[in-house]
């Protein structure tokens, strides 16, 4: 049985809940999408009784979109209302095969996307018994005031925002940087956050910039709030990044598994 997100009941949902409390890692954009982002998701999952044998879930934001395909989801993809191309898309593939890359190629390929990076993708997970912590005294709490900047930074890494979009994300999501020159030349921010996991991501430093130990003291700073929570911390690294690795594992920071991404953007 195939369903969709507005035909879900209580039962099919909380099937959906038990994977996210069996696997947190693998399924925490699942229930957060669904609690939070509701609105902005679109969500089809295949069933056998009350088992959840797969599902494809697609997340649009502001100039991102991302899509993540658990289980058996080649029967789902083709379901999925994948809007106007509009910046980056991000495909996430939990389980595949070798057919599995072109298959989604021809999806994105039919709504106007075209894949520009494929690549095995390592999630990196840290507990507070394990964090190394590094401080800088340069290293700066993010918030609305900062929106200028933030659009800035953002810009120069390829993403296109408005100042009240940016705001607006300074709001729902907490962020750490460093600021030299009147911009912010480093900055990582934390975009997901529930009670077992919370996750990293936009870790970036302009690359005159790289060398000097920002990454490491913005990732630290949005790290040890996560993990004082009480929650597990959780960021995404190309495999063949090995200079970013190698500031996680100083950090404690332990490969906990792997997923093939399909980066694509419109054209």
């Amino acid at each position: 049985m195939i369903l969709g997100l507005e035909e879900l009941d209580y039962n099919k949902l909380r099937s959906l809940f038990t994977l996210y409390q069996r696997n947190p890692l693998f399924h925490c954009y699942l229930v957060y999408d669904i609690v939070y982002k509701r609105d902005s998701i679109d969500l089809v999952a295949l069933y056998e009784g009350p088992k959840v044998l797969g599902y494809a879930l697609l997340w649009t934001g502001y100039d991102v979109t991302a899509i993540h395909l658990w289980g058996r989801w080649e029967k789902l993809l083709d379901l999925l209302e994948l809007r106007r191309p509009v910046g980056t898309l991000y495909a996430h593939l939990y389980n595949w095969d070798k057919s599995s890359p072109e298959l989604v190629k021809e999806f994105l390929e039919e709504h106007g996307y075209k894949v520009v990076e494929e690549s095995i993708y390592l999630d990196m997970v840290l507990r507070e018994e394990w964090f190394q912590p590094f401080f800088l005294g340069s290293v700066t709490r993010l918030r609305p005031v900062h929106a200028t900047l933030f659009t800035r930074a953002q810009r120069a890494q390829g993403r296109r925002i408005s100042e009240e979009e940016a705001k607006a994300l300074l709001e729902e999501q907490r962020c750490y940087g460093v600021i030299e020159n009147g911009r912010i030349v480093s900055m990582a921010c934390r975009y997901l956050m529930l009670p077992e996991i919370g996750c990293i991501g936009g870790v970036y430093t302009e690359p005159l910039y790289r060398g000097r130990g920002y990454a490491r003291a913005v990732t630290s700073a949005i790290s040890r709030d996560i993990v004082q929570s009480g929650a597990i911390a959780m960021l995404h690294v190309e495999a063949g990044n090995v200079p970013a690795i190698r500031v996680y594992r100083r950090l404690g920071y332990q490969v906990a598994g792997r997923k093939l991404w399909l980066i694509a953007k419109p054209g």
